[in-house]
């Protein structure tokens, strides 16, 4: 063998594989991850003792993260028994945030594992672990008092191809609410996002602001017991707002959201919440709505805030949605008006269909 091939191997008779650990810690805004250096021991301490060799880099700005990257999976050999990358950082949606506020997107760091980048290590495993704390959120926490958030955004694709006599997120997502009356909602979530995980019709993104409590939304016999869960009060209700701002130019939409639209009014009338339906409504009608609800006298003695919103959304821009006219509108601008209830739980889903403002 020739003598970089020697060297090679010889490297790797010391070593089980690689791993590269990349983690920005404190940004250049002020903001600042607490616990991540905790992160890279732990990581650091489980890949040593499995013999691979650890390579840390910390806190990179956008330009050097490309350079390290293509550097050190460079150093990657056949005789690797696997290629580890963990990125632990700020995120969006599709992109993680370096020190210097730059994006990078995800797709970057897929294409340099791909391979077609690295055909040599075609046969070894490469495994991607993106540990992304949401920037959007995070500056939310910082910047203003939001908490007692709950948002889910399922985001359905192509729709046009699946039957509309299958289950759907929203008919799966009521049954489990109905069946699963002492589980926690996030755990309800989690179920439903996983028995629909193999069918690749939809994408989940549920995040927690300043959330701090346990929701349920059935009248729990846990309430007596546990003192970690939102106050169920008196009346032990909520109002549930329940939003169609499809436009109705599309004869699978009529059907299939009208239909998760009935199938959420129907839950939480039986639930005994006050429920208001409304359909093919603006972004301006849709701030008004909420403006009233925030206007009830009556509105500090209920339980929660539930709001359920059917829309088209562009698939190229996973932060917005589109009303009835096709206008977009900022998911944040929902959440900042929506009603809330001071120290009890603010509910949002979001089920968008990824079509495109032109097919709104």
């Amino acid at each position: 063998k020739n003598e970089p091939e020697k060297n090679m191997i010889e490297k790797c008779e010391c070593r089980k594989g690689l791993c590269i650990f990349i983690v920005n810690c404190s940004y250049k805004d002020g903001l600042e991850r607490l616990g991540a250096d905790e992160d890279i021991r732990n990581v650091e301490t489980i890949f040593t003792e499995l013999g691979y060799e650890m390579v840390c880099l910390k806190d990179l700005s956008s330009s050097e993260l490309i350079c390290v990257l293509k550097k050190h999976i460079s150093e990657a050999t056949i005789y690797d028994q696997a290629l580890f990358i963990f990125v632990s950082t700020h995120s969006t949606a599709e992109y993680i945030s370096m020190i210097d506020d730059n994006l990078i997107p995800y797709a970057y760091i897929y294409e340099a594992i791909s391979d077609s980048n690295i055909p040599h290590l075609r046969e070894i495993p490469k495994i991607l672990i993106i540990q992304g704390c949401r920037e959007v959120e995070a500056k939310i926490k910082f910047q203003s008092p939001l908490k007692n958030y709950l948002v889910a955004v399922n985001r359905e694709i192509n729709a046009e191809q699946f039957e509309c006599n299958t289950k759907t997120y929203i008919s799966t997502l009521c049954d489990k609410i109905r069946a699963l009356g002492d589980t926690e909602l996030f755990k309800i979530l989690r179920k439903v996002e996983f028995m629909h995980s193999k069918d690749k019709r939809y994408t989940f993104q549920t995040d927690a602001i300043g959330l701090y409590k346990n929701i349920y939304l059935n009248n729990s016999i846990r309430f007596e017991y546990l003192d970690d869960c939102y106050n169920f009060k008196c009346n032990r209700k909520g109002i549930c707002i329940v939003i169609n701002s499809f436009s109705f130019k599309n004869r699978v939409q009529i059907d299939s959201s009208f239909r998760d639209m009935k199938y959420f009014s129907d839950l939480f009338n039986s639930l005994g919440y006050v429920v208001i339906p409304k359909v093919n409504l603006t972004k301006n009608e849709i701030f008004s709505l909420f403006l009233n609800v925030k206007m009830r006298s009556d509105l500090n003695s209920y339980y929660a805030i539930i709001v359920m919103i059917l829309c088209s959304a562009d698939k190229n821009n996973p932060n917005h949605i589109f009303d009835c006219n096709g206008d977009t509108l900022r998911i944040d601008s929902i959440i900042g008006n929506c009603p809330r209830i001071k120290k009890q739980p603010t509910i949002i889903f979001i089920q968008t269909t990824e079509r495109g403002k032109v097919q709104n």
